[in-house]
């Protein structure tokens, strides 16, 4: 971390569920800090609590414990009137293109609507701005016209991008932004929100599970594993030389496209434990390759981890993963 003042700066924050009366801790101390410009990257895999943290900074989930700071403010209990000034400046990207659009609407109607929400210009200034949004996602102004179901998964995730960019927000969170998407149009999303960020200074929190893509877009990575941070660092500390275990496994799965790379593939028995009954001690133990004793019993608190990051492992760096080259990054 550099001496600037975060954006967002989220301290130990807790997210409870109660399913059939029993208490489910989704989110157990994660913390996480993102500056201006900046695009952080919240990694693990699916049911480790990732998209549980970004509804939660909207403001979405309450929070059981914890608190998130935005440009200085608290705004961790903060009210309606607070809480929809604050999203004009914070918008949340879904991983769903289509879900997260009004079938019935129009194009038009659907870019209009936050603006309208907000009270901001006139109706013709608002027309003007919803031709300006298509235009920045690279869409025809024949589309306007246009519904949900008439578009491709492309098209419908730059509207949804749109929909986000229309407020000016400092901050996008892109809840897998495109792991719905065909390969062929993933890299033409990334690559728009990488503009948007290049000539807007918008700060990102990626949420993903996909390594490549993180090594292509982030500045840091915060690695998360059953509700909690296991690992964060810059990317290249962390992806090339990743201190835990998991974050390790991670890496080893994205196949080497180097000649005569071929990633030896660190292979982690069963499922992530279920969140209803984490396991006593480190809670990857059960399906750590290293694990010993101490592991069983004693929980790893988050600490300072070569190369100037932190992890959450009682043996780190003893468990390597042949690094990604520079050529396996999203294309």
């Amino acid at each position: 971390m550099t001496g600037r003042e975060p954006l967002l700066d989220a301290d130990d924050l807790r997210v409870t569920f109660r399913p059939g009366g029993r208490e489910l801790r989704a989110v157990d101390g994660v913390s996480l800090q993102v500056l201006p410009g900046e695009t952080v990257a919240l990694v693990g895999e699916s049911g480790s609590g990732k998209s549980t943290v970004a509804l939660a900074l909207m403001g979405v989930h309450p929070l059981a414990g914890g608190r998130v700071r935005f440009e200085g403010r608290d705004v961790t209990a903060a009210g309606g009137a607070e809480r929809k000034a604050l999203r004009r400046r914070m918008q949340l990207i879904l991983q769903d293109p289509y879900g997260s659009l009004d079938p019935r609407w129009s194009v038009a109607r659907i870019l209009a609507e936050p603006l309208v929400a907000h009270d901001v210009g006139t109706p013709e200034e608002r027309a003007a701005r919803v031709r300006e949004l298509l235009g920045q996602v690279g869409l025809p102004l024949d589309a306007l016209e246009r519904r949900p179901p008439q578009l491709s998964g492309g098209q419908r995730q730059r509207i949804a991008i749109a929909r986000a960019l229309a407020l000016e927000p400092r901050l996008l969170i892109a809840d897998e932004p495109v792991s719905a998407l065909d390969v062929s149009i993933q890299a033409q999303i990334v690559n728009l929100l990488l503009d948007v960020q290049r000539t807007r200074g918008t700060s990102l929190l990626v949420i993903t599970h996909d390594i490549a893509l993180v090594h292509h877009v982030a500045h840091r990575v915060v690695v998360m594993y059953l509700g909690r941070v296991v690992e964060t660092g810059a990317v290249d500390d962390v992806i090339l030389r990743p201190q835990h275990p998991y974050t390790a496994a991670l890496i080893s799965a994205v196949p080497a496209r180097r000649a005569g790379g071929a990633r030896q593939r660190i292979l982690l028995p069963g499922e992530p434990p279920s969140p209803l009954e984490p396991p006593a001690g480190c809670r990857f133990h059960p399906r750590c390759p290293i694990a010993r004793d101490r592991c069983r019993i004693e929980s790893p608190p988050l600490a300072p981890a070569a190369g100037g990051g932190a992890t959450a492992c009682h043996f780190p760096g003893e468990l390597g993963a042949l690094p990604l080259a520079r050529d396996e990054r999203l294309a």
